[in-house]
């Protein structure tokens, strides 16, 4: 059986993320959304990303969605949530922009609540 839970990560520091070339910040903030999926008894985090993805430098960036505020967060996590709930059946986080676990990324400090 799978299951999905969605979380709001709190970062010690504010998260940013830039582009690699020109080092423009692409997307900052404190919070993030993590989407923690077990399957089979085994559980991945990961973090949610930009959707459309960004173009920088002629190149398509994954990028981390931060949030500036907690209530903000907390808005778009119940959104995915309801939409992962009422659409288990259809495949539904296909429709998400899920980037790596979030222990590869540069988030050591993502606490989940």
């Amino acid at each position: 059986m799978e299951e999905a839970k969605v979380s709001v990560g709190v970062i010690d520091q504010e998260g940013l993320c830039i582009c690699d070339v020109c080092r423009k910040i692409l997307s900052t903030g404190k919070y993030a959304i993590g989407i923690i999926h077990q399957h089979q008894g085994i559980e991945k985090k990961y973090v949610l990303g930009i959707d459309p993805q960004l173009m920088c430098c002629g190149e398509i960036r994954d990028i981390v969605a931060f949030f500036n505020s907690e209530t903000e967060a907390n808005k778009k996590a119940k959104e995915i949530m309801k939409y992962l709930t009422d659409n288990q059946e259809k495949g539904a986080s296909s429709f998400l922009k899920i980037l790596l676990e979030f222990h590869e990324l540069p988030l050591k400090t993502l606490k989940f609540k």
